[in-house]
């Protein structure tokens, strides 16, 4: 871990900002819900969150996020900002829990989900291999460590990390 103005933050710290926005924006892209902190010198998300199998994560976007998505897409236009407004309980409350149950009837949430969790460590591999020097500050404290495993994009692995700046009890 690092200190906030030691000489590791001189020389590593914008990049280390700089992976982070690019790790949220890339999984954001997929539909990853995910919101995190520089914290020690290491990246900490405070969630993360998968497709539920709704609808209104489909026409809405995440809920913790709801006003950066009010400013971009269809929000924007006027039919659908009163489309919203009318119909938002509705769907949220009624509409909602059907569609969830159909799609994980028909096994469309857990294609989705294992879909994302792909992503995931794609998006992870990628940044790591962009950011040869911060790598372990970029995995060793996330929640999603486990999801994070070697394939065609690059060789980290989020185990190995975790349990090299962590001991079990």
């Amino acid at each position: 871990m690092h200190e906030w103005g030691d000489e590791w933050f001189k020389q590593y710290g914008a990049e280390l900002y700089a992976a982070i926005r690019e790790i949220e924006r890339r999984l954001r892209r997929f539909k990853i819900g995910i919101s995190g902190k520089e914290k020690w010198g290491c990246y900490r998300d405070e969630y993360l969150t998968f497709w539920d199998g709704g609808l209104y994560q489909i026409l809405f976007g995440y809920r913790a996020y709801i006003g950066t998505f009010r400013k971009k897409g269809l929000y924007r236009l006027k039919w659908f900002k009163n489309l919203v407004n009318r119909f938002h309980h509705y769907v949220c409350y009624t509409v909602d829990p059907k569609f969830k149950k159909l799609t994980a009837k028909k096994n469309i949430h857990g294609r989705v989900v294992d879909w994302q969790k792909r992503k995931l460590n794609d998006v992870f591999q990628t940044v790591c291999m962009k950011h040869p020097d911060i790598i372990d500050e970029l995995v060793c404290d996330v929640d999603c460590y486990e999801l994070i495993k070697p394939n065609k994009k690059g060789n980290v692995s989020g185990t190995a990390i975790h349990n090299k700046h962590w001991k079990s009890l």
